[in-house]
Order: structure tokens, then sequence, then C-alpha cells
């Protein structure tokens, strides 16, 4: 067993490398501390097993529990059908995962609750938010017209009048872990590591999607 801390300075000295192995912007945290495992990991290991998928197949994200949530929630206020698997008293044994989530919760339910299921997802992920203050004035330019939502909301609804969970888990999938997978990939062989991911092996991802939520 062995544990990476990196710091402040480690990834100030590390970011140009880190930024030169993705090749290209990548809106997420997670590449730095999968660059230091990978770094330590190739001491003692050249192939090694990723976790990758296993949140996209299994329901794994809190945002996914919070949405599902209120969806119940929303079902017994308005006594509505609302293509649940899950009833509200099915999900409130899991509030506890709630605990370290409250800021999310505030913003996600300080507005536009109990309106669509694709609206209330697109809160949950949204990260563009902020684009007028990270985009040059010619890149915004050329974006005039563009509004992400509406390819988010082609995607989501792709698979049909299906059950929420399994048009969130098709959406993440599809849309969300090719990008991680394309992190996963290059931090780990900027060390010369494979990163096998068992969780996307096809038979366990056709065992997954064929459960009930």
């Amino acid at each position: 067993h062995a544990q990476v801390r990196p710091d402040a300075a480690d990834f100030a000295d590390t970011f140009a490398a880190l930024m030169w192995h993705l090749d290209e912007p990548v809106a997420g945290q997670g590449s730095y501390p999968q660059y230091a495992v990978s770094r330590r990991a190739c001491q003692d290991r050249k192939v090694v097993l990723g976790g990758q998928g296993a949140d996209e197949i299994f329901g794994g994200y809190t945002r996914h529990y919070l949405l599902y949530l209120e969806a119940a929630l929303r079902g017994e206020v308005e006594g509505n059908e609302t293509r649940l698997g899950l009833g509200l008293a099915d999900l409130l044994p899991g509030a506890q995962q709630l605990r370290s989530y409250v800021p999310m919760m505030r913003s996600f339910f300080g507005a536009g609750l109990f309106e669509d299921d694709a609206s209330r997802y697109f809160q949950l992920i949204r990260r563009s938010s902020c684009l007028a203050d990270m985009l040059s004035g010619d890149m915004l330019g050329a974006m005039a017209g563009y509004d992400p939502y509406d390819t988010y909301r082609d995607l989501y609804e792709a698979p049909g009048d299906v059950e929420i969970l399994d048009k969130v888990l098709n959406f993440e999938l599809t849309a969300s872990l090719p990008a991680l997978l394309q992190v996963e990939d290059r931090t780990s062989m900027a060390w010369s590591v494979e990163s096998r991911v068992p969780f996307l092996d096809p038979g366990i991802v056709d065992f997954a999607f064929s459960l009930p939520a």
C-alpha cells in the first residue's frame, strides 16, 4: 500500500508537463492526482487497475442521488407518476451521503425546484456559468447563438421515455466518460503505466444496465 500526498509546490512544478501530456484543455481537477498516482505507481508496476466507469454504470455520483431524491419528493407532493423505480421511502436511508454536499444542495434547491429532470440535472453538472470570465472576446463572438444546453438536452433525451436514472447514466456513459478515459490514458501513459478499467468490461456494463433502479 502506498499513499501519495502532492502539495501546492508539486502542482506548480508539474503543471506545464501535465498540460503537455494532456494536449488539450481539461475541465477537471482529477487529472493532477491521477498524474501523481501514476508517477508513484510506475516505481513498482507497469500495469494497474483503475476504477473509471464504476460511477457511470452503477450511479455512484451523489448528484445522481440528489436528482432522484428531488424527483421522488415531487412525486409524493404532486401525486404524479414520475417514472421512478424507487420511491422516497427507498431513498431516505441513503441521505447521510449528503452530509458533505450541503453547499451543492443549497445551490440545487435554491432555484428551479421541481422543474423537469433534464433541466435539473443540467444544473448539477453545469460548469459553464463563468465562461465569459475565461474566454476571449473573439472566442465568445464565435460562439454567439450557441447554447450548450441545447446540445446537452439532445443527448440527455436520446433514450426516449425511459426511467430517469437510465437517461442520466446513458448521458454519463456517452458524454462524460470518454473525457475521463482520455485523461486516464494520458496521465498513466505519461509514466508508461498501462491503466486498465475492469468496470468497463462489456459484460459488466451489460449486466449493470440490465438491473432495475
